[in-house]
């Protein structure tokens, strides 16, 4: 999901329920010649914070099963 942040802040993404324990959270954004690209892990469930620029902000949710996908229940906040 891309997501437009017109000031500085913070990209919250709770991962409220998920049927894998290997979910990540990714964030990829470039602002003012700053490239940025972090993943956090946050299992079935948690919490996912990322700094932010003004700018375009690419938020991915993903997991690391080689075989099976999964589904998950995500809310993204944006707050500044």
């Amino acid at each position: 999901m891309d997501v437009y942040a017109p000031y500085a802040g913070y990209v919250i993404v709770r991962v409220e329920s998920s049927t894998t324990e290997n979910t990540y959270v990714r964030a990829i954004w470039s602002s003012c010649g700053v490239n940025y690209d972090q993943s956090i892990t946050v299992r079935a469930r948690g919490v996912a914070v990322f700094p932010v620029l003004p700018g375009s902000i690419e938020i991915r949710v993903g997991n690391t099963n080689w075989f099976s996908g999964a589904t998950e229940t995500v809310t993204i906040i944006y707050f500044y």
